[in-house]
């Protein structure tokens, strides 16, 4: 059985920031309201094997970069999780995962980590009406023109992931080999596809659907109907 890692890369993740910081381990572990020793028994002896959330809330807050949720169990990130979901139907809204992803509508980026950035709240109606389902959309921000008018560069799409047909046409997130995309796609004769954007200087081509990894349809945007 392969070794759960996640408590040491969550260890070594928090000593990085705290090096990067105006905090050291022990000026850290009083600002959490431990004792001094604490966090350095946390990083290099492992215990505890997690923090509580509300230290790895504390810490979150004074080292705003990390992902403090990485420091907590697994149960107590699975509660927390449901909480959330609770309170945001009770709001009237699903939660909706936002990725550290750029989708280029421009020339090409490379895909980074998938980590998640934000949470959002969306309308249980537009959730509805847009049939899709929280735990398999995915929010990412938009780089470059060459989707415009349709979409500029900082706008929000939310992505179908279950969607991946190019049928019917439409706007979809894909990995053409070089970089992450937000384009038009069409299946054309010949098992091929046409990649077009709606900026017209920018010239639409065609690959075969082997060579185009398509990540979903995106079927709602922070800017404009689609």
């Amino acid at each position: 059985m392969k070794k759960d890692t996640r408590p040491r890369d969550a260890r070594v993740a928090l000593d990085e920031k705290i090096r990067d910081s105006r905090f050291d381990r022990q000026s850290l572990s009083i600002e959490i309201d431990k004792k001094r020793g604490y966090l350095s028994q946390f990083i290099k002896g492992g215990s505890p094997q997690y923090l509580s959330v509300a230290s790895a809330m504390k810490i979150g807050q004074r080292l705003q970069d990390l992902e403090w949720r990485q420091l907590i169990s697994d149960e107590d990130m699975a509660a927390l999780d449901l909480s959330e979901t609770n309170r945001a139907k009770a709001d009237g809204a699903t939660q909706i995962l936002e990725l550290n992803v750029v989708g280029a509508a421009g020339g090409g980026s490379i895909v980074e980590t998938e980590t998640v950035s934000e949470t959002w709240r969306l309308p249980n109606r537009l959730i509805e009406t847009l049939a899709i389902e929280p735990e398999t959309a995915r929010l990412i921000t938009v780089r470059g023109d060459s989707m415009a008018p349709t979409l500029s560069g900082g706008d929000r799409v939310l992505v179908d992931t279950r969607s991946k047909a190019p049928t019917p046409p439409g706007l979809f997130v894909v990995y053409d080999g070089m970089g992450l995309l937000i384009k038009r796609i069409e299946a054309i004769p010949g098992d091929m596809l046409r990649i077009t954007s709606d900026n017209p200087t920018y010239a639409s081509y065609d690959l075969p659907i082997g060579e185009v990894d398509i990540k979903g349809r995106v079927v709602w945007s922070t800017h404009s109907h689609l």
